[in-house]
């Protein structure tokens, strides 16, 4: 009795202490400045794949905060009343920054509470192999439903431990590729770890189907501190 006493009220007051937080807490603050992360990609072979993503961080109008990607992607975030807003995009040189169009969706909900839930838009990366020569992108509309866990921390490589919001989403899917294959299903599983100062420090993302002709991948992508 006394051991789930005490779980409610850590969870009690930890809820207090992240409503309390700001609203911008989870942004990056480094501006005019370069992030960088490190990405592990596994295919459905399990062939793994390492590389480095670079992002310059700079203030828009009206407070938004814009990471531009080194390929072009853009990320502008929002602070509304009710959510930190997410708008992704793509950027080319020839563009005027003002003028991009940004799909929208929540970041994280407003005020800041464990236990939080929301659903977002998404879809799969699966690819359908069929042979050697035929590969089709899924490319499937899933619904995931991501939760505010609690906070936690996440070792970099460097050695230094950073104290996160944990996030997890999950969302199923499924379709039917047509004879001889039947019904194939899919389950997402996303992990987001946020940081005050850094904003994501990392991210997980497991699609796993329950058919050899897709099989399943895992994205992974990790803050680097030099």
């Amino acid at each position: 009795m006394k051991k789930r006493y005490f779980c409610i009220l850590t969870t009690f007051f930890l809820s207090i202490i992240l409503t309390a937080c700001n609203k911008d807490n989870y942004l990056p603050k480094n501006l005019n400045e370069t992030v960088h992360y490190e990405v592990i990609f596994k295919d459905k072979e399990q062939k793994i794949k390492k590389y480095r993503q670079s992002y310059f961080v700079i203030q828009g109008k009206d407070n938004k905060i814009i990471l531009l990607k080194n390929d072009g992607e853009l990320m502008s975030f929002q602070v509304e009343n009710t959510r930190i807003e997410i708008q992704t995009s793509h950027y080319t040189e020839n563009k005027n920054l003002e003028k991009v169009q940004f799909n929208r969706k929540t970041y994280l909900p407003l005020p800041v509470r464990i236990g939080s839930k929301w659903i977002e838009k998404d879809k799969t990366t699966l690819k359908l192999k069929l042979g050697y020569d035929r590969v089709y992108n899924s490319n499937l509309p899933v619904d995931i439903t991501n939760e505010i866990i609690g906070e936690d921390f996440v070792k970099l490589k460097n050695g230094k431990k950073i104290r996160c919001l944990k996030i997890q989403g999950l969302g199923e899917t499924s379709f039917i590729p047509g004879p001889p294959l039947g019904k194939i299903e899919i389950k997402v599983k996303t992990e987001l770890w946020l940081s005050k100062g850094y904003g994501l420090v990392k991210y997980i993302r497991k699609e796993q189907s329950d058919s050899v002709t897709m099989g399943e991948i895992l994205y992974e992508k990790t803050l680097i501190l030099e």
